[in-house]
């Protein structure tokens, strides 16, 4: 992924089935995913339709999912399998040459 090109998708599923994408085709993330790393977590943001969705994950602790609709808490989850990948110097490289970046 670069200034230009390449994709980037939120994908929610058990192994082997998706069953929500966003966005539902592949498109650059610019101005769609905004990404911010603070020093103890980091969050990925993006809008579907009239929700938000905020994906944090933090340096010690379980990453979680708030979905929002018109500043009110729709559903808040803790992921089961978390991975690290949002504080991974090499995701935050990529997002930065992206253009994915605070609002």
């Amino acid at each position: 992924m670069g200034a230009n090109t390449g994709y980037l998708q939120y994908r929610v599923g058990t192994a082997g089935q998706v069953e929500f994408t966003v966005p539902s085709t592949k498109r650059h993330p610019n101005g769609r995913f905004f990404y911010t790393n603070y020093s103890r977590f980091a969050r990925l943001t993006f809008e579907n339709a009239a929700h938000t969705y905020e994906i944090e994950e933090q340096l010690v602790g379980p990453t979680s999912v708030r979905v929002t609709r018109a500043g009110k808490a729709v559903s808040e989850f803790q992921c089961s399998k978390a991975s690290r990948t949002l504080m991974d110097t090499d995701v935050i490289n990529l997002f930065n040459e992206a253009g994915v970046s605070t609002r």
